[in-house]
């Protein structure tokens, strides 16, 4: 990794290839972060029916 940010102060020029890979990436992730979040949250929001609470066992 260290090799890494060496070459890339030696060079003076930004790789545009690498600026626009690293944004799509981003991008992506944000898209899936959300979709997943998007879909699992009515899923744990709904209440178990499989779970009985300390509540619902006194009664």
């Amino acid at each position: 990794m260290q090799h890494l940010f060496a070459c890339a102060r030696q060079n003076s020029e930004s790789n545009p290839w690498v600026i626009a890979m690293t944004v799509m990436l981003a991008t992506f992730m944000e898209v899936l972060d959300t979709s997943v979040a998007n879909v699992a949250l009515p899923h744990i929001a709904r209440p178990s029916r499989r779970i009985k609470t300390s509540a619902q066992d006194c009664t």
